[in-house]
């Protein structure tokens, strides 16, 4: 039955899009993990497409905005080039009224260079996440790689 045909093509189109959507908005910036998050860490795991479409709408209301995920980035290259381990420094954005903080919890030497394992903590629309990086360069802090939730 030739509907049948075209209800098919319709599924793989939607399956298409969808799973494109979801890989533009899953792909990693050059700098820190966190300057791109989404503020909340409360949500269960997506298992249907309802739950994606729903899942798709809070990241884009819940996404730091542009200017603050600047300052947040600014803040974590000041920390991991500039600052002692425990020591935190913070950063406030009046036009969104976001803050956060940055703290570099270790420094490990690895592989001919070093990485800063630290800790971000980000407040926006009420609400707050924390996410721990690890922050690695081989040049003594001329270029840096950034892993997300812990040692890697």
């Amino acid at each position: 039955m030739r509907v049948t045909n075209w209800m098919a093509r319709g599924k793989l189109f939607l399956a298409i899009t969808l799973t494109s959507l979801v890989l533009v908005g899953c792909s990693t910036p050059s700098g820190p993990t966190s300057s791109n998050m989404v503020i909340y860490n409360d949500k269960p795991r997506v298992n249907s497409t309802h739950g994606a479409l729903l899942r798709f709408y809070e990241n884009s209301v819940w996404r730091l905005p542009r200017d603050s995920g600047e300052k947040h980035v600014q803040a974590v290259y000041f920390a991991i080039m500039n600052l002692d381990d425990g020591v935190v420094t913070e950063w406030y954005d009046s036009n969104n009224n976001t803050q956060g903080q940055v703290r570099v919890n270790m420094t490990i030497p690895k592989g001919g260079g070093y990485c800063r394992l630290y800790e971000s903590a980000i407040s926006y629309k009420y609400r707050t996440r924390t996410l721990s990086e690890m922050a690695c360069t081989r040049d003594f802090g001329k270029s840096w790689t950034f892993h997300a939730g812990g040692n890697r």
